[in-house]
């Protein structure tokens, strides 16, 4: 889109602009004004807006809704009347529920896709699982669980042999964050809580190993403040370090 305005006092300005829409979930809009008189030393300006919507359902949903919930009321007396205003109600009725189904699924899909490009695959699978109890032949729905799961277990892998090449190398606090990536994904992972646990207690016995060594070396040097400094730190790490504390 783009627009000319005209006034007074030499007012000119050229302005377009762009939107970009994805799903009713997502807008982005752009627009660049230029002025051609009126306003020196200017070059123009540029503004950027993002509208995302999360929350409640939109007003074309809810107004589906409670047009389902008026048909039901008109059907519970049209029953009694006349059958063939209860078949009419009827099939509105199945229409709108299937409208707003398959409204349902769609913005449920649209999700999944997000966030399994965002690789959030524990919150992109639910999403496909929903549309499934909506439609439980959806056979795209699906597909994407499994391609989704493949994805994850891909990328848990990936941490893990990152993790396996550190703890090789001796590198254990690089070690952690590897670990802590696949239990974001699967927070149920055995295997990197345990070998986690056990290097959190390599780190901590090396620091104080160090510490220990460092306040011995100041200790024989006659420096006892700063020996008892190296000994305090041993004790904030293992307060129960009898000989730290001795």
């Amino acid at each position: 889109r783009s627009g000319l305005g005209v006034g007074s006092r030499e007012y000119a300005n050229l302005a377009f602009g762009l939107s970009w829409k994805y799903s009713g979930l997502l807008r982005i809009d752009y627009s660049f004004q230029y002025p051609l008189s009126g306003i020196s030393d200017f070059y123009g300006s540029h503004r950027m807006s993002v509208d995302m919507k999360f929350g409640a359902q939109g007003i074309e949903e809810i107004t589906l809704e409670e047009r389902i919930q008026q048909l039901e009321t008109l059907l519970a007396k049209a029953r009694l009347t006349s059958e063939e205003e209860t078949m009419r109600l009827e099939e509105e009725k199945k229409k709108l529920q299937n409208e707003l189904t398959k409204k349902d699924m769609k913005k449920y899909w649209d999700l999944g896709i997000l966030f399994y490009r965002q690789g959030k695959y524990n919150d992109s699978i639910p999403q496909f699982e929903k549309i499934l109890s909506l439609d439980p032949k959806h056979e795209k729905a699906q597909k994407l669980i499994k391609k989704v799961k493949e994805a994850k277990k891909k990328k848990m892998k990936k941490y893990w042999d990152k993790a396996m090449e550190y703890y090789r190398a001796k590198q254990y606090e690089k070690c952690i964050p590897q670990f802590d990536a696949i239990l974001k994904l699967e927070p149920q992972h055995e295997q990197s809580k345990r070998l986690r646990g056990r290097i959190e207690d390599i780190i901590k016995k090396s620091k104080m190993k160090k510490l220990w060594q460092s306040g011995v070396f100041y200790y024989k040097q006659g420096n006892y403040a700063k020996a008892v400094a190296q000994f305090e730190k041993i004790l904030k790490i293992e307060p129960a370090h009898a000989q730290s504390k001795e």
